[in-house]
């Protein structure tokens, strides 16, 4: 389903942007958020974005009941709100949405990337939030879909691909818009204004490479700091750049974590049973399964958190990556 475009003038304006693609999410998330600022609020004072898993109910609400500083209109992004386990806060911004309560002068962008908790609030939300007019699901792009947003992208680039090169590039990255992303810029920058061909792609993408990402989260997970720099030096030397090998180990944390939570409730659920239920890769789940089994939920938490932290740091200009990455992995 596609979102209505927007100029951010409607009463009580609610975005609500989910589902298992979470690049074009996140994309989406940041285009409304740039298109608000340029029409709404020039002067950057009324944008606010929340970790509502994290941040206080009284944090929130305060967030989205503040008036406007010199504009008509706020924007306030929740992150995760629907994975919080905060039931008197999900059912008091349950019963405002339906009251029609929520001021007139604050847009909310739900965004929900992680799974959803499993309390009947949180689910009684999310079924209110997903009747919005504006409400957008961003399903795992495969067949003819995906396709074509290989080749938007590649415009995008200034490049094109030949037809077995497109063909290669699906079947090598499983449909991982993650991977897919950080693999076309490398490509349209290797090929420059040239069609990249099936050699172009063979060069980029090989299945050690794919091996590598799991090993290095192995490696992270388990407390090998030796072992998964060498992983991340071998990363870097096949030339990716450290923005796409923390964005892969950042949605890998999250396949495993989704998988962990699901040998909780059931120890013999297979790597098939949770591809389709995660909507994966069957290789992405096979390979992710065992990284799930030997370690227990804290522990991938505790590393998740501290990856979502780099992630803060670097987008507030309060550290580097290549250096925030380095000072993760080298810690037991």
């Amino acid at each position: 389903m596609r979102a209505r475009a927007s100029d951010f003038s409607q009463p009580t304006m609610i975005i609500y942007l989910y589902g298992p693609d979470t690049f074009r999410s996140r994309r989406y998330l940041h285009e409304q958020v740039a298109k608000f600022k340029k029409a709404r609020d020039p002067g950057g004072y009324n944008v606010d974005v929340l970790d509502a898993k994290k941040e206080s109910p009284e944090k929130i609400m305060g967030a989205i009941l503040a008036m406007p500083f010199l504009a008509e209109r706020r924007l306030v992004v929740l992150e995760n709100l629907l994975a919080s386990n905060k039931k008197e806060f999900l059912a008091d911004f349950a019963g405002r949405l339906k009251a029609g309560r929520l001021p007139d002068n604050t847009v909310i962008i739900v965004w929900q990337t992680e799974a959803i908790a499993k309390i009947k609030e949180a689910g009684e939300l999310d079924k209110l939030l997903k009747k919005e007019q504006y409400a957008q699901e961003f399903e795992q792009l495969a067949g003819s879909q995906l396709l074509t947003w290989i080749k938007q992208e590649l415009a995008r680039l200034g490049t094109s691909a030949e037809p077995a090169a497109l063909d290669l590039l699906v079947k090598e990255l499983f449909g991982d818009v993650w991977a897919l992303q950080g693999v076309l810029e490398q490509l349209a920058s290797y090929a420059g204004q040239r069609a990249i061909t099936t050699a172009d792609v063979s060069l980029f993408i090989e299945k050690k490479f794919a091996d590598a990402i799991f090993s290095l989260i192995d490696e992270l997970v388990a407390g090998r700091p030796k072992e998964a720099l060498r992983r991340l030096l071998e990363q870097r030397r096949f030339g990716s750049e450290d923005g796409y090998i923390f964005l892969m180990a950042l949605r890998q944390f999250r396949v495993i974590l989704a998988m962990r939570d699901a040998l909780d409730r059931d120890q013999r659920i297979t790597s098939d049973e949770l591809a389709k239920q995660l909507k994966i890769h069957p290789f992405v789940a096979k390979k992710s399964l065992p990284i799930a089994r030997k370690f227990p939920l804290p522990t991938l938490s505790a590393r998740y958190r501290e990856l979502l932290e780099i992630d803060r740091q670097t987008k507030t200009g309060q550290g580097e990556l290549p250096v925030l990455l380095e000072r993760f992995i080298v810690r037991p």
